[in-house]
């Protein structure tokens, strides 16, 4: 069984820190899913990808929050822009 915070949640963290410093008052408690899972509800393609390259990016998303960032955009980032 694997029980794993979401890669998103540093986003939502920023997004939530974005809107607390922009003086929106915040919740006292956030409350995110925590994803489980076990061999009996994985199906490859679907849960797990075991022909994937070494060249493979995940997204991050979490589309209750209104995060949602693909590979594609997160790939196509440079140091321009960064600033």
């Amino acid at each position: 069984m694997s029980y794993g915070q979401s890669p998103a949640l540093v986003a939502i963290s920023i997004k939530a820190a974005i809107a607390a410093l922009k003086g929106n008052v915040m919740p006292q408690l956030i409350s995110i899913p925590i994803p489980i899972a076990d061999f009996t509800n994985l199906k490859a393609g679907e849960n797990y990808f075991p022909n994937l390259n070494e060249q493979f990016f995940a997204p991050n998303a979490f589309e209750p929050c209104g995060v949602n960032f693909t590979a594609p955009q997160i790939m196509a980032q440079n140091k321009e822009d960064v600033k």
